[in-house]
């Protein structure tokens, strides 16, 4: 019996050795996903911040190199998606935690738009509707991302950061050791946080002709922008947080 269980315990150790040893290559390989190396680089003293828009059409490397000598760096492009980093608490105490302490120059730039003003219609409390006068009336607000990555993730520099490989890494820690087709990678993530998208060329055709866009088309996103757009409570919060 206790051959048994040394023999159980040396497997399990064989197995926990090799994964680990597999997990760091992986790693040292580089490209992660489209967020976990914002997470493993060191605190920042100048942010970008909002959501996809921002992560994507803001390079930190371009501001670092006109205004490093008047702002305190690194430079960091800590902006995410939508889902993960609207204006609210959550993102809000994530920058807290990315920010450099001691910083007392550093530069932020906030993009700004609808979506990352504006709470859900469904489920908002009727006094949350308009601006509020007071922060009492604030905490009553549901923000959607309470529970995202951005919000919960408490180490946000810590290299490698477990933490999120455990509970937010989106696929199998195999596909880390699998070699990455370049003709074909959509996405990577720059060590200042830069998020490049890069199609790769569409495949030859005989035929190329454009399709035309439909013709109800304004209406329909006209109507859509109202199912989210409640920007009210989200703007409160932020003028009395001094986001």
């Amino acid at each position: 019996m206790l051959k048994l269980v040394l023999r159980l315990g040396l497997l399990l150790g064989i197995v926990g050795l090799v994964g680990g040893l597999g997990l760091a290559a992986g790693l040292r390989r580089g490209y992660v996903d489209a967020f976990y190396a914002r997470f493993t680089c060191p605190a920042a003293g100048s942010l970008v911040l909002g959501t996809s828009r921002a992560a994507q059409a803001i390079k930190p490397g371009v501001l670092a190199v006109r205004l490093n000598a008047r702002f305190t760096g690194p430079w960091l492009n800590y902006a995410f998606t939508l889902a993960e980093s609207p204006y609210g608490p959550g993102y809000l105490r994530s920058i807290e935690r990315k920010l450099a302490p001691g910083t007392r120059h550093g530069l932020f730039v906030l993009a700004v738009d609808p979506w990352s003003l504006s709470l859900p219609k469904e489920g908002q409390p009727r006094d949350t509707v308009g601006f509020a006068k007071s922060a009492s009336r604030t905490k009553a607000i549901v923000f959607p991302e309470t529970n995202s990555m951005v919000s919960r993730l408490a180490s946000v520099s810590q290299n490698p950061n477990l933490d999120y490989l455990a509970h937010y890494l989106h696929k199998p820690f195999y596909q880390l050791l699998l070699a990455t087709d370049t003709a074909r990678v959509v996405e990577r993530l720059h060590p200042d946080g830069w998020l490049e998208i890069a199609l790769p060329p569409p495949l030859p055709t005989r035929r190329c002709c454009a399709a035309a866009p439909p013709k109800n088309w304004l209406p329909t996103v006209l109507w859509r922008l109202p199912a989210r757009w409640q920007p009210p409570a989200r703007v409160a919060w932020c003028r009395l947080s001094r986001f």
